[in-house]
């Protein structure tokens, strides 16, 4: 852990950071790519926000819950776009409707097939959620034609976790943990996972 970095602050980067970094590198984000993150105010999502813009990226955070949205925009100044309808869905002016890289933390048919079909040439669709009997189809005639592909991603590196630690200490990520709670309050933080609604990350304080 960082010298003078919250240790409450701090449980966010083994998981909820250092996942994201991993992402990153596998998706192999580049400086001035268009980066959407669909959940964007969930305990992953909202620091994957913040670590494709450490990385360089132009960022938009999707999302279905108000507060959540607000947050991202007023907070971190990251783009954000209300995503309870995938069809009526319109990403940031400027990104001619297309993104190069998009992380998906929904992890649902439809969200998997709106982010497969609003790639743009080389594109990276990155799936990060493990539901069973979820599938979606996919084309390998788009797949060659436009050079996507669509990438897993399963936790972080040790070396990771090093790289998610630097981004707090240097300020470039904030950690976002709305909720400390001692225990007899932890059931509230499950309710509002449960309903979608915890902003970030959740914390039991001893």
């Amino acid at each position: 852990m960082p010298d003078g970095v919250d240790p409450v602050a701090a449980t966010t980067i083994p998981d909820a950071i250092a996942t994201p970094v991993h992402v990153a590198r596998r998706a192999a984000i580049e400086p001035g790519e268009r980066v959407a993150v669909i959940g964007a105010g969930g305990g992953v999502g909202i620091h994957m926000a913040q670590v494709a813009r450490a990385f360089g990226a132009d960022v938009a955070g999707l999302d279905v819950v108000s507060e959540k949205l607000e947050y991202l925009e007023r907070e971190l100044g990251i783009a954000a776009v209300e995503s309870s309808d995938f069809g009526a869905l319109a990403l940031p002016e400027g990104w001619r409707g297309k993104a190069d890289v998009i992380v998906d933390l929904l992890g649902r048919p439809e969200s998997l097939g709106w982010a497969l079909d609003n790639l743009d040439r080389n594109g990276r669709l990155v799936c990060l959620t493990t539901f069973r009997d979820v599938e979606f189809p996919v084309s390998p005639r788009q797949l060659v034609q436009l050079q996507l592909a669509v990438l897993g991603s399963r936790y972080n590196t040790r070396y990771e976790v090093g790289l998610a630690g630097a981004f707090v200490h240097s300020g470039r990520v904030r950690p976002v943990v709305s909720r400390r709670v001692s225990l007899d309050e932890v059931e509230s933080v499950h309710e509002e996972l449960r309903r979608g609604t915890l902003l970030g990350r959740g914390a039991l304080v001893w």
